[in-house]
């Protein structure tokens, strides 16, 4: 039997085929993130929607050109209007157009012309009439069929319409079709268009009653007066407010769903009646312009913050208290000086209990030694530092020694979390936004950093921001300057590279033995009745190096200088003697020196040309001749560098762990021909 049209299965469809239909440029398209991939096992083109903010909000899947079932939405898809992410770039323009689909944006994005596309004509949701508050002008396609219909009637009760005007297109239904017919003379055809374009009008358009207009402007009106400039703020052009919950203070996001939340309620308890969408959407962009504009820049913080020479700790209870840490020790406050965010999955800490000892720890936390009992408090101690740089704590050991509980417990005792723990990002973009949203970074189960992670969480731990292209765009740019405490833990030692070791306290953790093992239930149990004790503890702790942190002097500034200086003010309420903590530090550091030369293929050779008499000299490509012939066929130490430069970069990155060992490496130019030249030897 013959299946309907309904129910025809798409033959599949691919970007190649795609941009042939539509002339359009595949690398261009790649560029804009549209590739290759399967929906239901058949071939289909995937088209990701971004926000405003550059972030994946939903994809949507083309598996044929023609034809019914030929569009598919991802699981979990938000659709939005199309195009969001290039919404800056566009208001230079002072016009956009708004067309029906992906395939007529991307005709216009080609051809120069700002465009925003509608997943269908009938999607249209009154809360994305933001989008279009910095444009003069709008410009509405009107397709000749049904969809164009439904345009017009969502038209007549949207807040842009005094702002539309109606494009009809001569000679084609849409701008994709037009440019199909005639690609050169496409932009005087188009600009024919809107020049011609009519401005929108009520008379023959269907309009809505003018109680209910009125009813939604006053709706609007009040619900934007229900906060005032004095209680709204912004913090990196994102705007903010202070509101009243139950007798204490709350700071949200305008466009958080908690505000929304606050602000429909507010209205319904004042004015007994529940506000329509497009009148809460139009309250938001008023209160939100007047948070940017009007009310005055103040930073946000997640969970820790500094002011005035004092620490704050968001507790993130239902009272919104935090702790405050000075000098002289530490008490809870009701209203903190300064603004505290709460994002999704953020867990309240205990209030925590004064006369506690941060060494209680040590019966929850499996610790090799008393070295790594007291480097893990200093880091607790450090991650209470309103500011970095912060150390790296690694946790290695093998199966069953407890790794992933310590992460879980080293967290909690900072920034407690639903996802206490978190396996390896997948690119920048994902640390930011985990960085962005928590104070403490936990990774989960490491056995190997990608080298671009392991960049990214130097910078995350010293400084120096990242950033990564925005989402779905050419030029546009994200950037995140901030740095976090993190926590890695794995069965190896997978912070091999030296510039990361150099930020790491590296501590093994030994196998637990059967007998001091006990159930998941009872031991978590035991940790929270104990966790309040601990935390005060740690308050202390961090409230005597306030205190003695101006006065510390170190022999010898190690590359954390401020961990360590942090940590020796801190040493006496950690129960440890004078100088304990850079004893500890020091043979830390040498341990991690040590990994990194176990784990480099290149270090072992450079070791043995500097055990020479005379070391070694010349280029670097020499230099690699030199190490390939005297592996021979061992290769048990692993690959070496494939290139010259490759082989620079490499000894640059060892150079510090080989002086350490007493190896010096050297680049210099030789004298007369001006070679560059690599140099070895044995040193004091």
């Amino acid at each position: 039997m013959k299946k309907s049209k309904k129910h025809e299965t798409p033959a599949g469809l691919k970007v190649a085929g795609f941009a042939r239909a539509k002339k359009l440029d595949p690398a261009w398209l790649k560029k804009l993130s549209i590739t290759d991939a399967a929906f239901g096992g058949i071939a289909a083109v995937r088209i990701p929607y971004g926000g405003e903010d550059g972030y994946e909000t939903a994809v949507r899947f083309r598996l044929a050109m023609k034809g019914p079932g030929r569009f598919r939405w991802e699981k979990g898809s938000k659709p939005t209007l199309f195009g969001l992410w290039r919404l800056k770039t566009m208001v230079a323009k002072g016009f956009v157009v708004l067309d029906e689909g992906e395939s007529d944006t991307l005709t216009l994005w080609s051809q120069k012309i700002p465009a925003l596309g509608l997943p269908g004509a009938a999607s249209w949701r009154e809360e994305w009439a933001k989008y279009f508050r910095d444009f003069k002008k709008i410009f509405v396609i009107i397709e000749p069929d049904r969809g164009g219909e439904t345009v017009l009637r969502w038209l007549s009760t949207s807040s842009i319409r005094d702002r539309v005007s109606l494009v009809r297109l001569k000679g084609a239904k849409d701008p994709s079709e037009l440019y199909l017919k005639d690609p050169p003379g496409f932009k005087r055809a188009f600009q024919k268009a809107l020049d011609e374009a009519e401005p929108w009008s009520d008379k023959g358009q269907p309009k809505p009653g003018a109680s209910d207009s009125n009813q939604d402007g006053s709706q609007a009106t009040r619900l934007a007066n229900l906060v005032t400039v004095p209680d709204l703020f912004h913090a990196d052009d994102r705007p903010y407010a202070t509101v009243t919950v139950a007798g204490h203070r709350e700071n949200w996001a305008i466009n958080s769903q908690r505000f929304k939340q606050w602000l429909t309620r507010t209205h319904y308890e004042k004015e007994k009646e529940i506000p329509n969408t497009q009148a809460i959407t139009e309250a938001l962009n008023v209160i939100g312009g007047k948070a940017l504009f009007d009310g005055r820049e103040a930073p946000v913080f997640t969970r820790v913050a500094g002011h005035d020479g004092k620490i704050y700790v968001d507790l993130a209870d239902p009272a919104w208290r935090a702790v405050e840490i000075s000098a002289d020790g530490w008490h809870l406050v009701t209203e903190p000086p300064v603004r505290f965010r709460r994002s999704r999955g953020m867990l309240a800490l205990p209030e925590p209990v004064s006369g506690g000892d941060v060494n209680e720890l040590a019966s929850y936390v499996n610790f090799g030694s008393d070295d790594d009992k007291l480097l893990a408090s200093s880091w607790l101690v450090t991650a209470l530092r309103p500011q970095g740089p912060y150390p790296i704590l690694a946790l290695h050991g093998e199966q069953g020694s407890g790794k992933s509980t310590a992460a879980r417990i080293l967290r909690s005792l900072i920034d407690p979390s639903t996802a206490s723990v978190r396996s390896a990002p997948r690119d920048v973009r994902d640390l930011m936004i985990s960085a962005t949203n928590s104070h403490v970074i936990s990774l989960d189960n490491m056995s190997h950093l990608e080298p671009w992670l392991s960049d990214a969480l130097c910078r995350l731990s010293t400084g120096g921001g990242l950033s990564t292209r925005q989402l779905f765009t050419d030029d546009e740019e994200v950037v995140f300057n901030a740095m976090r405490p993190q926590l890695l833990n794995g069965i190896g030692e997978v912070t091999a590279r030296g510039d990361l070791m150099e930020r790491t306290v590296l501590l093994y953790l030994p196998a637990i033995d059967e007998d001091r093992r006990e159930s998941e239930e009872d031991f978590w149990r035991h940790f929270e009745k104990a966790r309040p004790r601990i935390l005060g503890g740690l308050f202390t702790a961090a409230a005597a190096a306030l205190r003695e942190y101006p006065s510390v002097k170190l022999e010898e500034l190690p590359r954390m200088a401020d961990f360590a200086k942090w940590a020796t003010a801190a040493e006496p309420t950690l129960g440890a003697k004078s100088g304990a903590f850079a004893k500890a530090y020091a043979r830390n550091r040498r341990n991690a020196n040590d990994v990194v030369l176990e784990s480099s293929p290149l270090a072992a050779l450079v070791m043995k040309l500097a055990a020479q008499e005379e070391g070694w000299k010349g280029t670097a490509s020499e230099l690699l001749d030199e190490l390939i012939s005297s592996r021979g066929s061992d290769h048990s130490h692993g690959s070496l560098p494939k290139s010259a430069n490759g082989l620079s970069a490499s000894l640059k990155r060892l150079a510090p762990n080989l002086r350490t060992n007493g190896i010096g490496v050297y680049f210099n130019r030789e004298s007369g021909t001006g070679r560059r030249i690599v140099s070895i030897k044995a040193i004091e």
